[in-house]
C-alpha cells in the first residue's frame, strides 16, 4: 500500500496541564546545543541520523521499507530528543497501512515510544494520540484491544501510575493525557470515532464526582483520597473542565449521526444535567455551549437522537427503564432530592428540566439569536431548534415563552439587514413555520405583553412605546393568524385590551401639556392602525356566537369611572393570558363574543369622544374614525354607542372658535366626522345610531365647513370635499338637506354683493359640478333625461349619486347670473360654460324640469285640445319661458367646439331612440 505524500500530520501537544485549552508549544532547544556541536560523539550521532534519514529519499515506497528504515534510525542514540524528527512519518500509518503491517507498527510503538521519558513525550503526546486513534475506530478489529492498551500505556507513562480495570483507573497524574485526548477530538473530526471509542471505555462517570479539595481554615486539604472513581474523575476535570465540555460539544456537532449518538449516550450515562460538574464546576458559558450543542441534534429529525436528548434533558425518570438510581453527593443532589416522589412522572420531568436545564438552554438560544448573522442558514438555526423542541411539551412549553419574542424580533430586524429579498423571504418562511407551531394562547399573550409595555401606567412608557407596537404590528402583518381560535377569540379579545389601554392612557395624559399630547398622538395613530388591521381579520360570526350580558351603560360619566371600567377589562384579559396562558382548554375567555363586540364599540366611541374634546392631531382623529367604521361593519347594533353622546361631541368639535371663523377643524377632521356619520347611519342593522333630527342639525354645519374647502385656494381638498358632500347627500337624500344647504350658501347675505352672487360662490359651485361629473363613473354625457333620477353606484365605494337632481337648484341660481352681463359673476359663468365638457347635463337638467310640469310634459302634448285646456296652467307658461330663456343664455355662451360636441351627443341619442323604436 503506497503512502500518500503530504498526508502526515504535524501537530503538537499542550505545553502543560495547567491550561484547559493547551496551545501548540514552540520547539524547545537545549541550552548546550552549541557545546554538542563541538563534541565528536555528537557529530558522529548526527551523521548517523542523517544517513538513516537519507534512506527515506530512495524510490522505495512500501510500508515495509519505511519500517526497516525506522528500525535503523532507532539504533541511533537520543531518540527522545529527536522524536519530532521521525514522528511525523509514523502519524498516518494506522490510517493507510495494510492489515499485515499494522501489528508490526504497533509493536514498534510499544517497544520504542511508550518507554520514552515523559518529558520527551509531552510535546508530542497529542500527535501520538492522533496516530493511534484510527486503531480504535472498529471495536471488532484485531488491533482494537492492543491499541487501547497502547493508549493506556502512554497514559500510565505520563502519570506514573498503574492502570487497572477500565473505569477504575488510578490516574491521579494523567490530567495532561486527558487534555491531549480532548484536544485531539476537538481539532480532528476524522479521528473523532476513535476518541469516542476510548471515552466509552475509559471515561469515568462524572455524575457523582466531588471536589477532591476542601478549604479548611484558609488552607486547601485533600479529601476522598481512597475514592478511586472520584480521583479519576477529578483528573478528567483538572485543571478545569473546559476542554471536556468542548470535546462533547464538538462530538455533538459532528456530521456523522453515529458520532452524535455516541456522545449523547455518554452525556446520559456519564454527564447528566444534575451532576455537580455541570451545575457547580463548569462556567455558565461552557454549560450553555454544551446544552445548545446537544439541542442542535434535533435538526436531524432522527428519533434515536431525539430520545437520547429528551432523556438527558428530562432526567433518568424519562428513560424507558423507569427509575434509575443516580449516586448523590453533597455537591450533586440527585433528582429525587429536588423532585419529590409524590409527584407524577410528567411533573417530575418538567421540574427536573426547569431546575437544571431550562436557563442554560434559554440563554444559549438567545445567544444564537443575538449573533445577528447575515447568513440565512445561521439566522434560522435557532428557529428550527425551537420548533423541534415543541415535540416535547415539558421542554418546549418552558423554553418557547422565553425565546418567542427574541426570535420574532430577529426576523423583523433581518428585514433591514438581509442582503437580498430572497434571503429575507427564506428567514421569514422559517419564522412562519416556527410561529405556526406555537400555541395560539402563547402568541397572543406575548402580543398583549408588548401592548402593555407600550401603553404602561407611567409617562415614561410612552418614550419607548413605538418599539413594542412596531413588533406587535410586525407579527400581525407578517405571520399567519388565520386559525379559527385566533379569529373568533384571541384577536377580538386582545384588540379590546388594546383599546381599553388607550382609553386609560388618553384619560391620564389629557390634563398634561400640549407636548405630552403631541407625543401621545403618534402612539395613538400607530395603535389605531394596529387595531384596525386586527379587526379586518375578524369574521362577522365572531361577534354573533353568544349572547351579551352587558347592560347599557352611558359613557358620559366622570373620568375616574371610565378609567375604572377600562382597567377592569384589561385586568380580566391579562389574567386570562398570564394565569391561564390563554388556553381555552383550561379556562373560558373572560368575556363572551357579544360582550367583546359591544365593548369594542364602546371603547372606540369613548376614544373618539376624548380625542375630539382634547383636540388631538387630525391624523389621530382620522385613525380613530377609520377603526370605528371597521367595527360598525362587523359588530351588531349596540345601545352603548347610541348612549355615548357623540352628537353633542360632534357639535362641540364643529363649533368655530370665533364668530368670523368659517372652520377651525382641519379638513381631515371634517372628513373623519362625515365618514363616522355615514357608518353610524348606514349600519347593517335596521336601527341607526343618529336620529333624523340630529342629522338635519349636523348636515348644514358640515356642508358649510366643506364648502370652505371647495374654494380655488384649496385645490388639494377638492376631490375629497366633493366626496364628503356627496356622502352627506346620500344620508339625507329624502330631505334634500345638502341641496338646500348649498342653495342657502349661494344666496346667503354674507356671500352676496350689490350686483348679485359673489363670484367666489360661483367658483366653488363650478368646482363641485366638475368633480361630481367626474365621479359619475357610469353616467355618460348622453344619459337620457328620464333616467337622471336613477341611483348609480360609483367607484368611490357605496356612494350613490344623482347629481342631475340635487344640484339643479344651485345650478339655476348660478345660470341666473347670465341675465346681467355686467357683473363679475356673469363674466365668470360665461367663461365657465364656454368649454364645459359636461354641458349636455345642463340641458338634460332643463328638460327634466320641463317634464315635471303637468301641462308641459310629453304626455300632455299627446292629449287632445280639450284635455290640454283642462290641464293648462298659466304658471307653466311663465316657467317654460324662464327655462327657454335660460337655454338661450347658455347657448349664447358655448364655443364652436361645444356645438360640435352637442351635435355628436344628440346624434347618439337619436340613434339609440331609433334602435328602441325598431325593437
Amino acid at each position: 500500500m503506497a503512502l500518500e505524500p503530504g498526508s502526515a500530520l504535524r501537530t503538537s501537544s499542550p505545553v502543560s496541564s495547567r491550561s484547559s485549552s493547551p496551545a501548540n508549544p514552540k520547539p524547545q532547544a537545549s541550552a548546550d546545543d552549541e557545546a554538542f556541536k563541538k563534541d565528536k560523539s555528537y557529530r558522529r550521532y548526527a551523521s548517523g541520523v542523517e544517513r538513516a534519514l537519507s534512506l527515506f529519499d530512495t524510490a522505495l515506497q512500501e510500508w515495509a521499507d519505511y519500517i526497516s528504515f525506522l528500525g535503523r534510525l532507532l539504533k541511533t542514540d537520543a531518540l527522545s530528543r529527536d522524536l519530532a524528527l521521525y514522528l511525523p512519518g509514523l502519524s498516518s500509518t494506522l490510517s493507510f497501512a495494510a492489515l499485515s503491517v499494522k501489528p508490526i507498527f504497533l509493536s514498534l510503538i510499544e517497544s520504542y515510544l511508550v518507554i520514552l521519558d515523559p518529558s520527551a513525550l509531552r510535546p508530542a503526546l497529542k500527535a501520538i494520540i492522533l496516530c493511534l486513534l484510527p486503531g480504535l475506530e472498529e471495536e471488532s478489529s484485531e488491533d482494537f484491544e492492543r491499541t487501547l492498551r497502547l493508549l493506556n500505556g502512554f497514559r500510565r507513562n505520563m502519570g506514573g501510575k498503574q492502570v487497572t480495570t477500565p473505569g477504575q483507573e488510578d490516574g491521579s497524574g494523567d490530567q495532561y493525557f486527558w487534555q491531549c485526548l480532548f484536544l485531539a477530538s476537538i481539532t480532528s473530526p476524522s479521528r473523532r470515532p476513535g476518541a469516542l471509542a476510548y471515552l466509552v471505555r475509559s471515561l469515568p462517570k462524572l455524575a457523582s464526582s466531588t471536589s477532591l479539595h476542601r478549604m479548611t481554615n484558609g488552607h486547601e486539604s485533600r479529601i476522598s483520597d481512597g475514592d478511586q472513581l472520584a480521583l479519576a474523575a477529578e483528573n478528567v476535570l483538572s485543571p478545569e473542565p473546559g476542554l471536556l465540555i468542548r470535546c462533547f460539544a464538538a462530538g455533538l456537532g459532528d456530521d456523522q449521526l453515529l458520532i452524535q449518538r455516541g456522545f449523547l449516550d455518554l452525556l446520559v450515562t456519564h454527564l447528566p444535567l444534575h451532576s455537580s460538574v455541570l451545575q457547580d464546576r463548569v462556567t455558565g458559558e461552557d454549560l450553555e455551549r454544551l446544552v445548545i450543542a446537544a439541542a442542535g441534534v434535533v435538526a436531524r429529525r432522527d428519533m434515536s437522537l431525539n430520545r437520547r436528548l429528551w432523556t438527558w434533558f428530562l432526567g433518568p425518570h424519562s428513560s424507558p427503564g423507569g427509575e434509575e438510581s443516580i449516586p448523590s453527593s453533597p455537591n450533586s443532589p440527585s433528582p429525587e432530592d429536588v423532585i419529590k416522589p409524590s409527584g407524577n412522572s410528567a411533573h417530575r420531568r418538567t421540574r427536573y428540566f426547569n431546575q437544571y436545564g431550562l436557563q442554560p438552554l434559554v440563554n444559549s438560544i438567545r445567544s444564537m439569536v443575538d449573533k445577528r448573522s447575515s447568513a440565512p442558514a445561521e439566522r434560522v438555526r435557532p428557529f428550527r431548534i425551537c420548533l423541534s423542541l415543541l415535540d416535547r411539551w415539558e421542554i418546549g412549553g418552558l423554553v418557547i415563552p422565553k425565546v418567542f419574542l427574541p426570535i420574532v424580533e430577529s426576523v423583523r430586524e433581518y428585514e433591514s439587514l438581509a442582503e437580498s429579498k430572497d434571503a429575507f423571504n427564506e428567514v421569514l418562511r422559517s419564522g412562519n413555520v416556527f410561529f405556526d407551531g406555537v400555541e395560539s394562547g402563547l402568541i397572543w399573550g406575548e402580543i398583549l405583553g408588548q401592548l402593555t409595555a407600550a401603553l404602561g401606567e407611567t409617562d415614561d412608557d410612552l418614550q419607548i412605546a413605538e418599539q413594542p407596537l412596531a413588533l406587535a404590528r410586525f407579527m400581525v402583518t407578517r405571520f399567519n393568524l388565520q386559525e379559527e381560535e385566533m379569529l373568533v377569540v384571541h384577536i377580538p379579545t386582545v384588540t379590546l385590551a388594546l383599546l381599553s389601554m388607550l382609553v386609560i392612557t388618553v384619560l391620564r395624559e389629557s390634563p398634561h401639556p400640549e407636548a405630552s399630547r403631541t407625543k401621545l398622538a403618534g402612539v395613538l395613530t400607530i395603535a389605531f392602525g394596529l387595531a384596525e388591521e386586527l379587526i379586518d381579520m375578524v369574521p362577522v360570526r365572531a361577534f354573533l356566537m353568544s349572547a351579551s350580558t352587558l347592560s347599557s351603560v352611558p359613557l358620559s360619566g366622570q373620568t375616574h369611572q371610565r378609567t375604572s371600567q377600562s382597567k377592569e377589562i384589561v385586568s380580566s384579559i391579562r389574567k386570562f393570558y398570564i394565569q391561564d396562558h390563554g388556553n381555552l382548554e383550561i379556562s373560558s375567555p373572560p368575556l363572551s363574543s357579544r360582550e367583546v363586540g359591544e365593548l369594542l364599540l364602546r371603547e372606540t366611541t369613548t376614544l373618539l369622544t376624548l380625542i375630539l374634546h382634547s383636540k388631538y392631531h387630525v391624523s389621530t382623529l382620522a385613525a380613530s374614525v377609520s377603526l370605528l367604521n371597521a367595527l360598525l361593519h362587523k359588530v351588531p347594533y349596540s345601545e352603548n354607542v347610541r348612549s355615548s353622546q357623540l352628537f353633542s361631541v360632534f357639535l362641540q368639535a364643529l363649533k368655530p372658535a370665533t364668530i368670523a371663523s368659517q372652520t377651525d377643524l382641519p379638513f381631515p377632521g371634517l372628513s373623519a366626522i362625515v365618514s363616522c356619520l355615514a357608518s353610524l347611519c348606514q349600519n347593517a342593522s335596521s336601527k341607526h345610531y343618529f336620529s333624523d333630527e340630529q342629522l338635519s342639525h349636523l348636515t348644514p354645519i358640515l356642508v358649510r365647513k366643506l364648502w370652505f374647502y371647495l374654494a380655488p385656494s384649496n385645490p388639494k381638498y377638492h376631490v375629497e370635499a366633493v366626496r364628503c358632500i356627496w356622502r352627506l347627500h346620500t344620508l339625507t337624500r329624502q330631505d334634500r338637506l345638502v341641496e338646500a344647504s348649498i342653495t342657502t350658501l349661494m344666496v346667503d347675505d354674507s356671500c352676496k354683493t350689490m350686483n348679485g352672487l359673489n363670484s367666489e360662490a360661483g367658483r366653488c359651485f363650478a368646482i363641485l359640478w366638475a368633480h361630481c361629473a367626474q365621479l359619475s363613473d357610469g353616467l355618460p354625457d348622453n344619459y337620457p333625461a328620464q333616467d337622471l333620477n336613477k341611483v348609480v353606484e360609483s367607484k368611490g365605494g357605496n356612494i350613490v349619486h344623482d347629481h342631475g337632481t340635487w344640484l339643479i337648484r344651485p345650478l339655476f341660481l348660478l345660470l341666473d347670473a347670465l341675465i346681467d352681463e355686467e357683473t363679475e359673476i356673469s363674466i365668470f359663468v360665461r367663461g365657465w360654460l364656454r368649454n364645459l365638457p359636461s354641458i349636455i347635463k345642463i340641458f338634460y337638467a332643463i328638460l327634466a324640469k320641463l317634464q315635471t310640469r303637468p301641462s308641459l310634459s310629453l304626455v300632455a302634448l299627446d292629449r287632445s285640445n280639450q284635455d290640454r285646456e283642462e290641464h293648462f296652467n298659466a304658471d307653466d307658461v311663465e316657467e317654460c319661458r324662464y327655462f327657454l330663456q335660460t337655454t338661450r343664455n347658455v347657448l349664447q355662451c358655448v364655443s364652436t367646439d361645444t356645438w360640435m360636441l352637442l351635435a355628436n351627443q344628440l346624434l347618439h341619442v337619436s340613434d339609440e331612440q331609433d334602435e328602441r323604436s325598431s325593437t
